[in-house]
């Protein structure tokens, strides 16, 4: 459902080194976990494109829309399938290749055991993302009306880019996103004076906020857990 990149394939790599669990049930822990993003954030994204587009919604923006309902509903349907009935379809697997599908089923029903508590981080999470552009928005004036008409397309935009970062043509999402970004913003300040320089200037300082912050504190948590493995492998020589 979401393209794998490599920062998923690291992590279940990383998980197993920590861990010490099989290759299997670490893919099935990191698929949950991309599961429930997807899941998350299309619900929020759906939710701020109804409120904030109202009836003015372009038909293909309604395509889209129609086509993440569907995602969304394969997605939950499929957690459930496997939850209900996991016998049934372990029998459809080959039996050279079961045991590999139990590992990753267990991986992947077994870390929604919390799942209460792993769906309101997630909306957490996702609700910083969308507040980032937010914040932006209202300091360069780039959306106009209320309060809620502000915030719920500042959710709209700032998710939206999430799901673009999702496409793995670029990395990191560069160029596509943007472009993206800049279509969408268009939806709510076109014809406004200066339309394209605001869209452009919270484009490139949200971007910029964006990438910086995951190269700084990637790099601060990288040297921390470098540090620590290191220390780990000095005490075992």
């Amino acid at each position: 459902i979401v393209p794998a990149k490599l920062g998923d394939l690291y992590r279940a790599y990383l998980l197993r080194q920590e861990a010490g669990v099989s290759a299997t049930r670490t893919f099935g822990t990191v698929m949950a976990e991309r599961l429930l993003d997807l899941i998350v954030l299309l619900l929020l994204f759906i939710s701020a494109l109804i409120v904030s587009l109202h009836s003015n919604l372009p038909v293909y923006l309604r395509g889209g829309l129609e086509l993440t309902l569907v995602a969304v509903v394969l997605g939950i349907a499929a957690l459930f399938i496997m939850r209900l009935f996991p016998t049934r379809i372990a029998t459809l697997v080959p039996a050279r290749f079961r045991d590999y599908y139990y590992h990753f089923q267990e991986g992947t029903l077994g870390s929604f055991k919390r799942i209460p508590t792993l769906t309101g981080l997630t909306f957490g999470v996702w609700a910083c993302e969308a507040l980032r552009f937010f914040c932006v928005a209202m300091a360069l004036n780039l959306i106009g009306g209320g309060l809620l008409h502000m915030l719920s397309a500042s959710f709209f935009i700032g998710l939206g880019e999430a799901l673009l970062t999702v496409v793995p043509f670029t990395g990191g999402g560069v160029g596509l996103v943007e472009a993206g970004m800049l279509a969408m913003i268009g939806l709510f300040n076109h014809g406004a004076p200066n339309a394209l320089n605001l869209s452009t200037a919270a484009i490139v300082l949200d971007r910029t906020i964006s990438l910086l912050s995951i190269v700084l504190f990637g790099f601060i948590v990288f040297m921390l857990a470098f540090g620590r493995q290191a220390t780990k492998q000095a005490k075992k020589s």
